[in-house]
């Protein structure tokens, strides 16, 4: 960035804010937001629509994570709304997508689905994983828990050998393969799928997918009923990581599931 201001190489500057606002998004750094809303401005002032298109889906993913679901939807919909060329639509219609099912709206879900699987068969993996990770979404809240889990477990691996632990795709994927696991009761796969990470060198895992190794570790105990050990722990670790990363949706989740436990050992207060 730094040698393209300097030679006024404005499009370099760009790719270089674009890519450190991924990397930092993706490993839960400080600095991401800024990022990306410089990309966006960047991509504006040179009428490069492609890279526009990402800087709107990575807003959108950053304000998913964050809790500001307005701001998602906005920037997606204006993805949506100001790109002419189809396949630039669906830099809006993914984040749009993983919006209306963590709303638990299928109809509107599936509306978003659609237009993605012109990403089925494309090219590049992430977009064949942004696919896959749409479809498993929308069966996380359309089909039964086993089909669900065929399809999310398909999508979580595959984003995983395709981009490793500091993706969008797998910090979106391996958690809803997870969820299936519980659902489905498949205690084996939940734990197969939990060792992707928790045996991961831990340097190389991102506070966000820490935090939810402790949280699905503390969950696949409790439904497992291997005991109690360390469930409580795990639960407070989840809660304390997500407030620090103020990931507002999945700190409720963890704190609901820590309520739940708490209440189940007869401490309501």
């Amino acid at each position: 960035m730094e040698v393209a201001r300097t030679h006024d190489l404005p499009l370099a500057e760009l790719l270089g804010r674009g890519n450190l606002a991924d990397v930092q998004s993706q490993a839960d750094l400080p600095g991401a937001e800024s990022g990306h809303l410089a990309a966006m401005e960047l991509a504006e002032r040179l009428g490069d629509i492609g890279n526009l298109a990402v800087s709107l889906s990575n807003l959108a993913f950053h304000y998913f994570y964050a809790g500001h679901w307005d701001r998602t939807e906005n920037y997606a919909r204006r993805a949506v709304e100001s790109m002419k060329i189809t396949e630039l639509q669906n830099f809006g219609h993914f984040p749009l997508l993983m919006l209306a099912v963590a709303r638990g709206d299928t109809e509107t879900a599936r509306t978003h689905l659609r237009p993605l699987q012109s990403w089925a068969d494309d090219d590049d993996a992430q977009s064949r994983d942004s696919y896959l990770i749409g479809e498993a979404a929308v069966a996380s809240i359309a089909v039964p828990p086993e089909e669900a889990l065929i399809l999310a477990t398909i999508a979580a691996r595959s984003a995983y050998e395709a981009n490793g632990l500091m993706s969008e795709s797998f910090r979106l994927a391996w958690p809803l393969a997870l969820e299936a696991a519980l659902r489905n009761r498949d205690h084996d796969e939940a734990k197969a799928l939990l060792a992707i990470v928790a045996d991961a060198q831990s340097d190389h895992v991102p506070t966000y997918l820490a935090a939810q190794r402790s949280r699905y570790a503390a969950l696949i105990t409790i439904r497992s009923g291997d005991g109690v050990a360390d469930v409580e722990a795990e639960l407070h670790s989840a809660v304390e990581q997500l407030r620090d990363l103020e990931y507002a949706y999945w700190l409720a989740r963890a704190q609901a599931d820590l309520a739940r436990w708490l209440e189940s050992q007869q401490r309501r207060d």
